[in-house]
C-alpha cells in the first residue's frame, strides 16, 4: 500500500476485529504523507 498510496486514493477497511491492527498503520502512513482519512460519500461527492 505505501506505494499506492496518493491524495485521490481510496483505501476501504472494514472496522472489524481481524483488521483493527491494521487501522493504526495506516492512521500513521496517512499523517506522515499529511493525507487525511475521509468518508467514501465526500470522496464520491454523495450526501448520503
Amino acid at each position: 500500500m505505501r506505494q499506492h498510496l496518493a491524495p485521490g486514493s481510496i483505501v476501504l477497511m472494514h472496522t472489524i476485529a481481524p483488521s483493527s491492527p491494521a487501522i493504526e498503520p495506516v492512521a500513521d502512513l496517512l499523517a506522515r504523507r499529511n493525507l487525511k482519512a475521509l468518508p467514501l460519500s465526500h470522496m464520491l461527492g454523495s450526501s448520503a
